[in-house]
């Protein structure tokens, strides 16, 4: 079975051990290893015990197959040369003369690299021993050399971390998608599906936002369809109302004619907003000549409180609607903070974005509510007092708004302590 069939948890096991057993070995190697100077002073301090071993095995003759299997136990390779015959117990190491060059005395012993192999070399009565161990081999390095089992952990632990970076990567892009699904953005689709257990999350999210895409726009076709085919007996009501005698019973029924059509005005409003591009009508002005006509023109300007400097800069939008959400913003605040309390709105600029907030000093919004504060047609009554009229409409249409001029409108709300809408624009030099 190829590694490409196996399951994400048979990854991560094999991946997991693979690396452990690994980092174990080449620690221990790494623990271990010894620089020439250190198997130099080793050498030196042991070297006549070592030279007398060595000697041992040459006298008074050469049993070679004794020698083999001394050489085995003690996983070494020997050999003896007298001047006249060569013993070995594998492949025939270099000749003394050879190894002499380059040797370095120590004590009775002579120590002598040759290429990346180390020997000991001994002399007795014109007999010459040479002992090589792999062992040793693999433990003594010259120099930076020492270093490489760390090197190599240090390897295995950036190409594990990589390849747990891959098998994860569909995880973060799963988490990325969930985000833009939960933003509204149904036309985001991942595009890399991976060759594991995963591959069934990534498609998943896929389908579920193309579901998601189909579910939202038959609703918004119904509302726009409802909202049009309703203007029409609207227009032939308020006709109606208007040839009656004035009467208390006239009036309200009135009102209740204009506010239908408030509300049926507001979702098709809504419904341009889908296309920004085509319903906003995108002009140039000056942030505190804008902000003083929004404070002007609100009846109660005694009560509405600018904190702090207006930022002097130039910011494009549709006046008329964000002049639309700010009056909102406000109404709203004043209904919650009492008949004399003032609100305070406070403007901030961190290119490239501006921040226009309205505090006001009511009962607060409770936490679990903030989620649905922006949606149609809420039916909590904390949230539905907050909208337009009642209706949870109002905070809805604001929110298009703010995004459609690529913006957003936030809430941050303590119970007991008051709520503070946040719209927030982009702004121009």
């Amino acid at each position: 079975m190829s590694i490409q069939h196996l399951g994400l948890y048979s990854r991560f096991f094999l991946l997991f051990t693979a690396t452990t057993l690994l980092l174990v070995v080449f620690i221990v190697l790494g623990t271990f290893t010894l620089s020439e100077e250190q198997a130099k002073q080793i050498v030196l301090e042991r070297h006549a015990q070592l030279s007398d071993m060595m000697v041992d095995v040459a006298i008074p003759t050469v049993d070679i197959e004794n020698l083999r299997s001394e050489a085995t136990r003690n996983r070494v390779q020997i050999q003896i040369d007298d001047g006249e015959r060569t013993w070995t117990t594998a492949d025939p190491l270099p000749h003394q003369d050879e190894l002499l060059e380059a040797a370095e005395q120590l004590g009775s012993l002579y120590f002598a690299r040759h290429g990346m192999q180390y020997y000991l070399l001994t002399e007795h009565n014109g007999t010459w021993i040479i002992i090589t161990s792999g062992i040793a081999n693999l433990l003594v390095y010259p120099k930076w050399l020492v270093y490489w089992p760390w090197l190599i952990v240090l390897l295995i632990v950036f190409v594990s971390y990589r390849l747990l970076i891959g098998q994860l990567k569909p995880i973060k892009s799963a988490v990325y998608s969930a985000k833009q699904i939960s933003q509204g953005n149904f036309d985001y689709r991942i595009t890399d599906h991976p060759k594991n257990d995963l591959a069934e999350l990534t498609h998943g999210l896929n389908k579920m936002a193309s579901e998601l895409k189909k579910l939202f726009t038959a609703k918004d076709d119904l509302l726009l369809a409802v909202s049009h085919e309703l203007r029409s007996p609207m227009a032939r009501m308020k006709v109606s109302f208007a040839l009656l005698e004035d009467n208390d019973t006239v009036k309200k029924l009135g009102e209740d004619v204009q506010q239908m059509d408030l509300i049926i005005g507001q979702l098709l409003e809504s419904e341009r907003l889908q296309q920004p591009e085509k319903a906003l009508h995108i002009d140039t002005y000056f942030l505190p000549q804008f902000i003083s006509e929004v404070v002007d023109e609100h009846k109660t300007q005694e009560r509405l409180d600018v904190i702090g400097d207006v930022p002097e800069i130039a910011v494009s939008m549709d006046g008329g609607r964000i002049k639309f959400v700010l009056r909102n913003l406000i109404n709203n605040a004043l209904t919650h903070s009492g008949d004399t309390v003032s609100l305070l709105i406070k403007l901030d600029a961190v290119e490239p974005l501006v921040a226009i907030s309205v505090t006001d000093q009511g009962v607060g919004i409770p936490e679990a509510l903030l989620g649905d504060l922006f949606e149609p047609f809420t039916t909590s009554d904390s949230i539905d007092k907050r909208s337009t009229k009642g209706l949870g409409l109002g905070l809805y249409l604001c929110k298009r708004i703010a995004i459609a001029h690529g913006g957003d409108l936030t809430v941050d709300s303590q119970p007991g302590e008051g709520s503070t809408f946040t719209l927030i624009l982009p702004y121009c030099d």
